[in-house]
């Protein structure tokens, strides 16, 4: 094969080829998080956020979480205790290839957090297809070797990065 990089579009049964990573970043779809739980190509003030509270004295979902599968194919999404933000309705069919990518901008009260970020597809049958995740500490962000601690109430960012690579149409 001439080119590096050689990959299947899931749906298609078709085998694609770029040269380097950096060819994925071409078409690239932007949407910033908008306290409507709406994903928006449009950004807007830095001000508005999204509220979630947990509180830890109450785990009565340790065993929920610990008795779920993470199907590719899931029924529903688990939301307790969560963030969930949805883009309007994409009309057009178009392939989705490479990894997801992202700033959190964040104030929690606490040293650290665990970030958990599931993309995921709404398929015509109602039904939704993961495509992709991420997991990390957040002290860890920065550097994976070394605990940075968040401080308490202040605004923080996460970069997302390093997730799974897909391609799906």
């Amino acid at each position: 094969m001439k080119n590096k990089i050689n990959y299947q579009v899931m749906g298609t049964n078709q085998w694609k080829h770029v040269s380097s990573i950096e060819n994925f970043n071409k078409n690239r779809l932007k949407f910033y998080l908008q306290s409507n739980n709406l994903l928006s190509d449009l950004k807007i003030s830095d001000e508005s956020f999204s509220l979630l509270k947990v509180d830890l004295k109450d785990r009565s979902d340790v065993d929920e979480l610990l008795n779920l599968k993470y199907d590719v194919i899931e029924n529903k999404i688990y939301k307790k205790n969560s963030l969930v933000f949805t883009t309007n309705t994409i009309e057009k069919p178009f392939e989705f290839s490479g990894n997801f990518s992202g700033k959190l901008k964040f104030s929690i009260n606490k040293k650290d957090v665990d970030i958990y970020v599931y993309l995921y597809e709404l398929m015509p049958n109602e039904k939704y297809f993961l495509l992709s995740t991420y997991l990390e500490r957040a002290n860890y962000n920065k550097n994976n070797e070394k605990r940075n601690l968040l401080t308490p109430n202040k605004k923080e960012t996460i970069s997302i990065s390093n997730n799974k690579f897909i391609s799906k149409k």
